[in-house]
């Protein structure tokens, strides 16, 4: 099964693209409004890790606050990443959890994707969010006594890296099934794939001037996010023939605890 790529160069990347992925990936407003033809997810792709910057600054911020409050590094940590959870409306959480269940409780690809489709959570799933938010707020509970602007840093650049890595899969991959929003959506140019990649580098760049990451952290944390959401992504293939938005949404929380598991191994 083919599905087209948008085709190159049909338009530039705006600030309604933004709003669309902010509204999608988010459960803040930022959806365009008075444009007669609002821009596709795919076309909005590049805009992924932007919206990650926003869910890791809220995040980031609320970590912050909890720890002046005087709450010890855990649970501080623990705040952050909830913040961060409700404001993204725990949708890769959810994928994650449905993706696991899938791949651990079907025989076929069609039982698989029958199980991800099923609303309820099994035991591979929940043990799959468990050590996703556990890695977070390990990670985060290292870097805040650090410093504290640090531990910000690190999490926009995580949360930015982990959304361009899922848009790189979503390119990569066809879709699973011929249903469904995943299908709907499309799937992102290479330009865009690749932008969204670039604007990730750029954050994990800038996030070397911060303390907390150094050189080789932001290097090993930018590409081993990468490499494990590829890798994820050819275990996807094998298993369901492709992507869908539960898979993607796991992609970007295998390639989220990647990115913070190196960057405290090399830090």
């Amino acid at each position: 099964m083919t599905f087209p790529d948008l085709p190159p160069g049909d338009s530039r990347p705006d600030i309604a693209e933004f709003g669309t992925a902010l509204s999608f990936l988010t459960r803040l407003p930022g959806g365009p409004e008075g444009i007669r033809q609002p821009p596709t997810l795919a076309e909005a792709a590049w805009a992924f890790p932007l919206a990650g910057v926003v869910v890791g600054l809220l995040g980031g911020l609320a970590l912050i606050l909890a720890y002046l409050l005087g709450l010890p590094p855990l649970l501080a940590a623990t705040v952050g990443v909830l913040v961060a959870v409700l404001v993204t409306g725990a949708m890769h959480e959810d994928g994650l959890a449905d993706t696991i269940d899938g791949f651990g409780g079907g025989e076929t690809a069609v039982d698989k994707l029958a199980v991800m489709r099923d609303g309820r959570i099994g035991a591979f799933g929940a043990l799959a969010m468990i050590f996703s938010i556990g890695i977070r707020i390990g990670a985060l509970a290292w870097a805040i006594p650090q410093s504290r602007i640090g531990a910000l840093a690190l999490l926009i650049a995580a949360e930015a890296t982990s959304r361009a890595a899922m848009v790189r899969v979503w390119h990569d991959l066809p879709p699973a099934r011929t249903d469904g929003l995943s299908y709907n959506a499309g799937r992102p140019a290479e330009r865009l794939s690749a932008l969204a990649l670039a604007i990730a580098g750029i954050l994990c760049a800038l996030a070397i001037f911060f303390p907390v990451v150094t050189f080789w952290s932001a290097v090993a944390a930018f590409a081993g996010s990468l490499a494990a959401a590829l890798v994820f992504a050819q275990i996807c293939r094998a298993e369901i023939g492709g992507q869908t938005g539960d898979a993607l949404g796991a992609a970007q929380q295998i390639a989220l605890a990647a990115f913070l598991l190196l960057a405290v191994a090399f830090g």
